[in-house]
């Protein structure tokens, strides 16, 4: 056929090897790519953005230690939802004030272990804890001051509805008075035997 001869391609010799490259996207092999239905990247992935889409399904989640354990892990779930988590196998707990949607970390709670917030230099090698939270028992440091708001009174925590807490302002501010009337109580008995 014409005057340049050229190999002819067949079952034969196609394989590995041949010097045919129509299995490679641009001389990369499929061992090159991470299949959509999962695998291992041993680089860098370098991306300016990164979406979990919790609106897929409940078990969206980053493990940042092993697939296999349930704890080291970040998800998105409201409380009470079961088949949350990494694994999909973590029923999402309800705190005091997170009683809906939150966005949860969960890590062992082994003595020692805990979350920390560090502060560092753009180019230093050594940052520095400015706080942390033990996980065991959620006890907290702080370097800095830190300032909390104001509690509410009874009046506004029965505005919202919240009668836990709106019985707890109460009971406080009853034990004060409890304890003031006792102390006026004393005076007046102290006043009362000088006479």
């Amino acid at each position: 056929m014409g005057s340049v001869n050229h190999k002819i391609w067949h079952a034969g010799n196609d394989g590995a090897g041949s010097g045919l490259d129509a299995d490679l996207l641009d001389g990369l092999s499929s061992a090159s790519f991470v299949k959509t239905t999962g695998g291992t990247i041993s680089g860098d992935l370098i991306s300016s953005r990164i979406c979990i889409n919790r609106n897929v399904n409940a078990n969206s989640a980053i493990s940042w230690y092993s697939p296999s354990y349930n704890s080291w892990q970040t998800y998105m779930a409201p409380a009470g939802q079961v088949g949350s988590g990494y694994g999909g196998n973590l029923t999402a707990p309800s705190g005091t004030y997170v009683t809906s949607w939150g966005l949860r970390n969960v890590v062992e709670g082994v003595t020692g272990y805990g979350w920390t917030f560090e502060k560092n230099t753009n180019n230093g090698t050594a940052p520095t804890v400015v706080a942390e939270i033990r996980a065991t028992d959620g006890a907290a440091i702080f370097s800095g001051p830190v300032r909390a708001a104001a509690p509410e009174s009874p009046l506004d925590l029965a505005r919202k509805g919240d009668v836990d807490e709106q019985v707890l302002a109460v009971r406080n501010i009853l034990d004060k008075a409890v304890k003031t009337i006792e102390a006026l109580t004393e005076r007046i008995n102290t006043l009362e035997s000088k006479k």
